[in-house]
């Protein structure tokens, strides 16, 4: 009745009381006087029974105005925890606009800084010290990533540039520009190892995006593929494939690192057979022995991938020590018959050609790593192997 219940809202229920209990005493002598000369009874028993009315009735009320002022009370609490939440979110907004704020001086530059962006990025990471990102850290995080983009896309940026920010945005899980900044980069430095990049992205997504010419302009634009993601995923594997054929020596182990991702994500089409036998027709076309007649089959597979004019030209390149050792990796993964007899055969390899590399080689750096994984299959030390 008078909505929460105050010391005036209480003043208030007491007049009405008081003015509710003279009217009722009025009613009373009326109703006595009547009562007195119609049926003879006393103006004392009239009054009696009529106070005791009264009671009934203001009890009534005062319960009543309790039950309303407890209700009330719940609603207020809940409108003070919705108001409280309601804070929250316009604390966390105001965060969000002063970073948007902090960063729309470099959003109008003309040059933009990558690596400085590259930089940042690295040091809220480190800040972060492993624990998952908060809302103002990603979103200062995506604003770099929008800056290496926009640079990308006027040519300011170099490949690698781009790659190691793909490499850097899948880390933090934002894998839509990772797919971006890896499709940039496939463009501007078309390297395998950029093109597997760019592919694992779209192999894990299902979307595919390529990069134009603005008309009468030297910036370029995205343009997504309108392709089922089945069709997108198969495509991938099939360039990453190729991609892994073509392998320069120079950071192998990441390419194949790649490979080994696509085959992973796409393990339930075969993925993993398709990537271990083109990684086995690699080794042995550049050792020369892909075309001996025990190898038929895996030469029927490596000609699915490329053509035989291809495997010819590969005879003869260097064979990193990283090439066996992720062949084992994927025949363990895979654990088909005599898997343990082809991991121990091409671990061997690897150990021969390690033993002759430079340990300044780049694919040392992940090789105790691949070794340890290895060992756990095999039941034999890191220290045996060698």
């Amino acid at each position: 009745m008078w909505g929460y219940l105050t010391v005036d809202g209480l003043t208030e229920v007491v007049d009405l009381l008081e003015t509710f209990a003279t009217a009722i005493g009025v009613l009373v002598v009326t109703v006595a006087l009547i009562a007195f000369f119609a049926f003879g009874q006393s103006v004392r028993e009239i009054e009696e029974k009529a106070l005791r009315q009264v009671k009934e009735s203001v009890g009534e009320l005062v319960r009543g105005e309790i039950l309303e002022f407890s209700q009330t009370s719940e609603k207020w609490e809940n409108v003070k925890g919705n108001l409280a939440s309601l804070e929250s979110e316009v604390g966390d907004m105001r965060e969000r606009l002063r970073v948007i704020d902090r960063f729309s001086d470099v959003f109008a530059m003309d040059v933009v800084d990558a690596t400085g962006s590259r930089t940042e990025i690295d040091r809220i990471r480190g800040e972060a010290g492993g624990r998952p990102l908060n809302d103002s850290e990603r979103m200062r995080i995506q604003n770099h990533f929008t800056v290496i983009l926009k640079g990308g896309l006027r040519g300011q940026v170099a490949g690698n540039t781009l790659f190691n920010a793909s490499q850097a945005a899948s880390t933090v899980g934002m894998q839509f520009q990772a797919l971006l900044l890896s499709t940039l980069a496939s463009v501007s430095a078309p390297t395998s190892l950029h093109n597997i990049a760019m592919h694992r992205k779209r192999a894990e997504l299902g979307l595919a995006y390529e990069v134009d010419r603005e008309p009468n302009s030297q910036e370029l634009s995205f343009r997504r593929l309108d392709y089922p993601a089945e069709e997108i995923q198969e495509t991938a594997l099939l360039y990453s494939l190729k991609a892994a054929a073509s392998a320069s020596i120079h950071q192998s182990e990441l390419t194949y690192g790649e490979l080994w991702n696509v085959g992973v994500e796409l393990a339930e089409n075969g993925a993993l057979e398709k990537c271990r036998n083109v990684l086995l027709a690699s080794y042995h076309a550049r050792t020369g022995s892909l075309q001996s007649p025990e190898r038929s089959a895996l030469l029927a597979h490596a000609q699915e991938v490329e053509p035989l004019e291809f495997w010819n030209a590969e005879t003869g390149k260097q064979v990193p020590s990283s090439l066996p050792l992720r062949i084992c990796e994927f025949f363990q993964i895979i654990g088909d018959q005599g898997w343990r007899d082809s991991v121990a055969e091409y671990l061997d390899i690897s150990m021969r050609l390690l033993e002759v590399e430079s340990a300044r080689c780049t694919w040392h750096s992940i090789r105790d790593d691949q070794l340890a994984r290895i060992r756990g299959s095999l039941g034999r030390s890191v220290e045996g192997l060698g």
